[in-house]
């Protein structure tokens, strides 16, 4: 990266202050970070982001507050400012597929750390290729459509496509057990009713690029997944009823959605708008929980891992968590790595250390 990085006015500057989980990102930065941080809100409204600067001061009165930065996403020149004035820029501005790509280029180009939120699996491709050497989410999935073919999406969405290296083994992510591919269930006998989930093949992607990223990082040579490695991720639902009803309805949704611009033009008039979302008492209600078992690939060893990871709190709320202590990170600790595109995982055991600080725990143990 850019040495002359490391003497910039920021250390973190938040892209899309202002949106819903901008405000979450800001929120968890101004109550949990070090008040020597040096940060920045950026947007297109200084009033509103001036009452987000007001509204940190409820979190902790001692920090000093972040400055403001005038920033629009289709000002390619003010962001390529914007970017030279920080070490790490978060942006919460989506869909991605139509806004990210010049705050993508800028920070490339001024060698500055880089963070998102996206789940735009196609968009990430793209990126890639280009960079090598809440009401959001919905407004995501619709968008993506648009600006893709439908070509694109299914390379995109493949095994392994984001994986630097290729698959020998290639095994098929999408294959489901035969009862569940006809009832849209199956039951497992540590995790329960499982059906199909709507973030299976775009957290896939992820998982399998990391897979992929490991043994080409000399510090992360030794956590490689190995050479059989296949991931599959479901949903815990509480009844065969309930497994067949989204299975099949998460089916025609996407069949609808891809052939029918017409659906797509009524979902956008219906779903919640970007930068809107559940409120403060809503979220304290939620809970999130991840359960998952590892399979050693030596048929002599009988013994399984199984995790769970467990935040008491919105999904939103985690990904503003996520997005600054990613941040703090790279700031604060030798991650021991060179510039490219990375995932969450490549930022190591300091990066879950923190994670388990801010309130999303991890619990590992063996079982027969």
């Amino acid at each position: 990266m850019a040495p002359r990085r490391q003497n910039r006015q920021y250390d973190i500057v938040v892209l899309g202050a202002t949106g819903y989980t901008g405000q979450l990102t800001v929120e968890h930065i101004a109550s949990s970070l070090p008040t020597t941080l040096k940060w920045a809100v950026a947007g297109r409204s200084e009033a509103k982001l001036q009452a987000v600067v007001e509204d940190c001061k409820q979190y902790n009165a001692d920090r000093a507050p972040p400055g403001i930065e005038i920033a629009d996403i289709g000002d390619e020149e003010g962001l390529k400012a914007l970017a030279l004035k920080t070490k790490v820029l978060l942006s919460t501005v989506g869909p991605y597929c139509k806004y990210g790509e010049k705050v993508f280029k800028v920070c490339a180009e001024a060698g500055t750390h880089y963070f998102d939120v996206t789940g735009e699996v196609v968009w990430v491709s793209s990126m890639i290729k280009k960079g090598a050497p809440s009401g959001g989410t919905l407004a995501t999935v619709l968008g993506l459509f648009d600006v893709f073919s439908s070509s694109e999406l299914r390379a995109a969405f493949s095994p392994y496509a984001l994986s630097p290296t290729p698959h020998t083994e290639k095994p098929d992510r999408q294959s489901l057990p035969l009862v569940h591919a006809l009832f849209g269930s199956h039951y497992d006998a540590y995790l329960g009713r499982l059906t199909s989930s709507l973030a299976d093949t775009t957290d896939g992607a992820i998982v399998e690029r990391t897979w992929g990223l490991l043994p080409e990082i000399p510090s992360r040579k030794a956590e490689f997944y190995g050479d059989k490695f296949v991931w599959k991720q479901y949903l815990r639902v509480d009844s065969w009823f309930q497994g067949f009803f989204v299975h099949w309805g998460l089916l025609w949704a996407t069949v609808a959605l891809a052939l029918l611009p017409p659906v797509r033009g009524l979902l956008k008039s219906l779903v919640t708008q970007p930068g809107g979302g559940s409120d403060r008492q809503a979220r304290a209600k939620e809970r999130l929980e991840y359960w998952g078992i590892a399979v050693p690939d030596d048929e002599e060893t009988t013994k399984k891992a199984f995790v769970k990871a467990r935040y008491d709190g919105s999904a939103y709320v985690l990904t503003g968590i996520l997005l600054a202590e990613a941040a703090a990170t790279v700031l604060q600790d030798d991650v021991k790595l060179d510039g490219g595109v990375y995932t969450p995982a490549c930022l190591g055991q300091a990066f879950i250390d923190r994670l388990d600080d801010a309130g999303f725990h991890f619990e590992v143990e063996t079982v027969d």
